[in-house]
């Protein structure tokens, strides 16, 4: 009973349940074998009469005639027939024929307690057998009750495997309803104990039947209001505390001494700054009045009590100054502020006060007006001139310099006013200046006064600078005045020289950009004035650059000083030239009337500017392009002008150097378009959208990775992934693409040393830009760079720059390579083929590769000029020496023609598409060429077979115009297609064909195919003609099976010529 009393809920409900249902099913597994024992024995006597029945009459038959045999036969199949049969006896007179089941056909399969438990017996019945009212004997019959017992017992199994699935059930179900219901209780305890122990958030899930949701509910709800009530109480004593804790700190960093009293003169609390100031502690200070910790100084006491006394009677506020006695006895000058403070109730609960402490300042103030008084005395000994008046300007005194400079004596000048002797004018106007002894009279501060002309009493001028300062006494009384001036006259002529300098251009001694723009304001105004044209142009020399490498900076800056002689000589007198820098120049042309007469002056200064310079003998010829803004058609500031005028100019380069170009608005928003671009772009770098993508490189042949290119993409958070030809383009020119170019060669290579980390190390390959490897220290930041990322190899970096690039200044290219490869970085030409370049170029720039351009690669498989292009450099790369790479290897088939013109190594789509830094190495590792390299791994064809090698692209375009002629697009003469002998094939096969492979049987093969093909396509051809485009469609599979087997058949004589080849080289 202990142990049920100390049973859970659980247990205690479970536990009857189970043994209620265990109880119900053995009830009704009794009443199942009962009925089962009785259902057997009726239907055994219903058995055994049927075998009765239909035997008798048998029996008796057989009897009759006493055939014995015919009757033992009868029993014995009757046995057999019947598997319950266990026993049949005829007894008649003497005779007795019993046959058993001795076999035992009917196993046993029920145990014995089961045997036991039905206690089924044998079911036997006898009778007479009787035929024409006669007696034959008696015929028993008994059946065995084993069938039955094994028939019930497997119906008992049966019945026990479904008893104790639906015991298991029955037990699952109960177990879940407990569970479910019981955890909401388990749940609500625990969130009890847990809300007990101080967690005051913990809610108890809504989940269960309804009562116990509602049980939930009701202690989520009393938990939430407890909590908030908890919370509030928190936060309240916590504000409370930080207040207090604020104003404890408040108080105590404040520098001024505070203190506070009830309205019995208590002291309630001072901060820090008090205690320091008369010494004293909170414990000597704190609960006391000023009578207990003043008492040895009654006076101090008496006036404090008397002043509070006053301010209490009229509670706002009181200040006063008084003498106090601080710590160590020394007594300190101070303020004292003080006001009352109220209760909640509104009433006077004390006052607070604050002290000032006053006595340093009082002996400035007496150390400044006896520093004035010595500054009186030593006036004499300074090096400026210093003169003082009285109130009422008349002058009282002048030092020795005063009297050089104004060529008055002290005797002399005593008692004449001011402007009689200090002459001054206004150095602009020349106009006596004003009198500035008047302003000063009303401020303290001194008056400078600058851009003066000193008149001496004898006619001597000189600049001077001044200033005037009132004289005022202890109590502010104003009694006099001072000046003090100096002579700055060389410091002028100096200042002048420096101005014009600032203004001008030290080599041309043009106006410069400062300059201009006073220029441009005077010209503005003018062309407003007199509703005239302003024609600002921009100059910007062409091929300068060249020139100034070629011969030197030396002789470059005597072309630019005699150029500025020639554009000053050509303009008129009203009109300005200046130099921008470099060779920049700006013309502003006044009083035009209109665009034809400012089209002539472009000519002229064109023309002027395009006659040779004869330079240390040395006629040098060069051009100009100029730029021009017109202002009152364009009526906008002057940066905007300029702006104009630059982009008119960059636009007069565009369109062929040597020439001028007028402003055209369109093109300006377009260039603010590309601007709002370029600043896009910008924030793209500065914010990290800018990612770096490779595309491997790999050598076909040997079915290898040799490298990798760095490709730049923008991550944009609008637009996607965005490919570099959508973005770079626009920052080409400009110094941004600078920075990016900067930008990714750091990531190329914090990147290749990750690589190298685990032991990848190839070579990347970086595109630069020409704006970018133009600049003059080019080389300078690439040593930083490589030097800011040790662990990586130079010789692993390759730079790439465009075939057009290096062409436009290839002395400048051939130094930065030859420079480049002193640091260990090798250069490649890319899209090599595009530019005009020559054998000559080609010898005198030292690049280490060249990348065939992708354009005449993806078309060489339908293009015969485009294959001849890439022929030609990889000959070229041949004769020289250098590294050959194919760009745009989109498909096996354009690797197998690279391999066999001689390019094993290769990039493109049908290679990989360019990936993040993280998918490199893992693609490395599971790359397989394709399956058609390796089968021309090991070939090679000579120069010599190019012809076939196009004979085959030839055939196979070919076939695409026939196919085609359904479109129209068929440009096939008729003897191209009838006759095979007469098509671009037929007669490479005629001539060169037969000529080199005719011994060949592999050559010979491809007799019959071509005319096979031949026999089918004009018949395509024809048929589209007609407009039969079905019964075309259906003949061109047939003529794409023979292509291909002409493809194959091709693919092996260029194996065997390429097998006879080697064997030839070998011998």
């Amino acid at each position: 009973m202990q142990l049920w009393r100390n049973a859970g809920l659980y247990t205690r409900l479970l536990l009857p349940i189970l043994l209620l249902i265990l109880s119900v099913n053995v009830v009704q597994g009794y009443l199942i074998l009962e009925y089962a024992k009785s259902d057997a024995q009726i239907s055994y006597r219903e058995e055994l009469h049927e075998i009765q029945r239909d035997l008798v009459p048998a029996l008796a038959e057989q009897a009759v005639i006493g055939d014995i045999g015919a009757i033992s036969r009868l029993l014995q199949s009757q046995i057999r027939e019947r598997a319950d049969l266990g026993l049949v006896q005829w007894q008649y007179q003497l005779n007795l024929l019993q046959v058993m089941d001795l076999d035992g056909r009917a196993a046993l399969l029920a145990p014995t307690w089961f045997v036991r438990l039905l206690a089924i017996p044998a079911s036997e019945i006898a009778g007479p057998i009787m035929f024409g009212g006669k007696y034959y004997g008696v015929l028993r019959l008994r059946i065995t009750p084993v069938p039955v017992i094994n028939k019930i017992w497997l119906r008992f199994l049966d019945w026990g495997k479904i008893f104790s699935v639906f015991i298991v059930a029955i037990f699952l179900l109960v177990n879940l309803i407990l569970r479910s219901n019981l955890a909401a209780l388990g749940q609500l305890s625990a969130a009890v104990k847990r809300f007990k122990a101080g967690n005051y958030s913990v809610r108890v899930p809504a989940s269960g039947s309804h009562e116990t949701r509602g049980v939930a509910g009701a202690f989520n709800g009393m938990a939430a209001e407890l909590e908030a009530l908890l919370q509030s109480l928190e936060e309240s004593n916590s504000t409370q505390s930080e207040q207090l804790h604020f104003n404890q700190q408040l108080l105590a960093a404040l520098p001024i001494p505070l203190y506070f009293k009830d309205t019995d003169g208590v002291c309630l609390g001072v901060n820090t700054a008090w205690k320091n100031l008369y010494g004293f502690s909170t414990d000597e200070i704190v609960g006391y009045s000023v009578q207990d910790v003043f008492s040895s100084a009654p006076g101090f006491v008496a006036h404090h009590l008397k002043m509070d006394a006053e301010l209490f009677q009229h509670p706002g506020r009181q200040t006063y100054e008084i003498t106090v006695p601080t710590a160590h006895g020394i007594l300190r000058d101070v303020i004292y502020y003080k006001a009352t403070y109220t209760n909640v109730e509104g009433s006077v609960a004390g006052l607070i006060g604050a002290i000032v402490d006053i006595t340093e300042r009082k002996q400035a103030q007496a150390a400044l007006q006896a520093e004035k008084e010595r500054a009186l005395v030593t006036l004499a000994s300074i090096g400026d001139a210093v003169i003082t008046t009285d109130l009422d300007g008349r002058v009282e005194s002048l030092n020795g310099v005063a009297q050089q400079l104004t060529e008055w004596s002290v005797d002399a000048a005593q008692g004449l006013p001011l402007e009689a002797v200090f002459k001054i004018l206004d150095e602009d106007t020349r106009q006596p200046a004003t009198n500035f002894i008047s302003s000063a009279a009303f401020g303290n501060a001194s008056t400078v006064l600058a851009n003066l002309i000193l008149m001496g009493k004898d006619g001597k001028e000189c600049s001077i600078e001044c200033s005037v300062a009132p004289i005022r006494n202890p109590e502010g009384t104003l009694f006099g005045f001072v000046l003090v001036f100096r002579d700055v006259s060389e410091k002028r002529h100096l200042l002048s020289q420096i101005t014009w300098q600032a203004s001008h251009d030290a080599l041309t001694k043009l106006p410069n950009r400062v300059l201009l723009g006073d220029r441009f304001k005077q010209a503005i105004a003018s062309a407003q004035r007199h509703q005239q044209l302003l024609a600002v142009c921009l100059l910007d020399l062409d091929g300068f650059k060249p020139v100034n490498d070629y011969y030197g900076h030396e002789l470059g800056d005597r072309l630019l000083i005699e150029l500025a002689g020639r554009l000053s000589s050509t303009l008129r007198g009203e009109d300005t030239v200046a130099r921008l820098g470099g060779d920049e120049f700006v013309l502003l042309l006044s009083g035009l009337n209109d665009i034809h007469e400012i089209g002539l002056a472009m000519q002229r200064i064109l023309a002027k500017v395009a006659e040779p310079y004869l330079l240390d003998g040395q006629p040098i010829q060069i051009s100009a392009s100029i730029g021009v803004a017109v202002y009152s058609q364009d009526e906008i500031d002057p940066d905007t002008l300029l702006r104009h005028a630059d982009q008119a100019m960059y636009q007069a380069k565009q369109a062929g150097r040597s020439r001028y170009h007028f402003f055209d608005t369109n093109q300006d928003h377009q260039a603010q378009s590309q601007q709002h671009q370029l600043n896009r772009i910008r924030r793209a770098l500065q914010q990290g959208e800018l990612r770096l993508y490779y595309q491997p490189k790999v050598d076909m042949r040997r079915g290898q990775v040799v490298g990798m290119e760095a490709l730049l993409r923008w991550h944009h958070p609008e637009r996607g992934v965005i490919g570099p030809l959508d973005f770079l383009p626009l920052v080409e020119q400009t110094d941004l693409i600078v920075d990016i170019g900067e930008w990714v060669l750091h990531e190329a290579l914090r990147q290749m040393a990750q690589w190298a980390e685990i032991g990848v190390n190839w070579v990347i390959s970086v595109n630069i830009a020409a704006h970018h490897c133009e600049r003059p220290d080019f080389l300078a930041r690439l040593k930083d760079i490589l030097a800011d990322h040790p662990a990586v190899s130079p010789r692993l970096l390759e730079l790439e720059i465009l075939e057009s690039a290096a062409l436009g200044d290839i002395i400048y290219v051939r130094n930065l390579i030859t420079a480049c490869h002193a640091l260990g970085v090798t250069f490649a030409l890319d899209d090599f083929g595009t530019g005009y370049s020559s054998l000559t170029y080609l010898k005198r720039l030292p690049a280490d590769v060249l990348k065939i351009d992708q354009s005449f690669v993806l078309g060489m498989l339908d293009d015969q000029a485009d294959l001849a292009l890439v022929k030609a450099v990889i000959s070229l790369a041949a004769v020289f020496n250098r590294t050959v790479i194919a760009e745009g290897v989109e498909t096996a088939e354009h690797g197998m023609l690279l391999m066999q013109l001689g390019c094993d190594l290769a990039q493109g789509y049908g290679i990989a598409r360019p990936m993040p830094a993280s998918d490199v190495v893992a693609w490395s590792q599971q790359y397989l060429p394709a399956p058609l390299w390796a089968e021309w791994a090991d070939i090679t064809l000579d120069v010599n077979d190019f012809p076939l090698l196009v004979a085959q692209y030839d055939h196979q375009k070919w076939v695409k115009q026939v196919i085609d002629s359904s479109e129209g697009q068929c440009t096939l003469n008729f003897s191209e297609l009838k006759d095979h002998h007469c098509c671009r094939f037929g007669l490479w096969y005629d001539g060169h064909g037969s000529t080199h492979y005719g011994h060949l049987p592999e050559f010979s093969a491809l007799e019959a195919l071509h005319v096979g093909v031949h026999d089918i396509g004009p018949k395509i051809v024809r048929l589209n003609s007609a407009g039969q485009f079905a019964a075309a469609k259906a003949l061109e599979p047939g003529l794409l099976v023979m292509q291909e087997e002409m493809r194959l058949q091709l693919a092996s004589l260029q194996r065997a010529v390429a097998k006879l080849r080697s064997g030839t080289q070998s011998e």
